[in-house]
């Protein structure tokens, strides 16, 4: 194989890695504002 292919593997592998970092990025972030949400409803009754 050869280096550029090398490289250009390990770039789709990082590119791959962090859209699933950044996916589960936003998983987090919107069950945090999911949780917010619903303690500030609840506080509000």
């Amino acid at each position: 194989m050869s280096d550029a292919q090398k490289l250009k593997d390990c770039i789709a592998e990082y590119r791959k890695a962090n859209k699933t970092l950044d996916d589960n990025l936003k998983k987090a972030e919107a069950n945090v504002l999911q949780g917010r949400q619903e303690r500030e409803a609840e506080s509000n009754r």
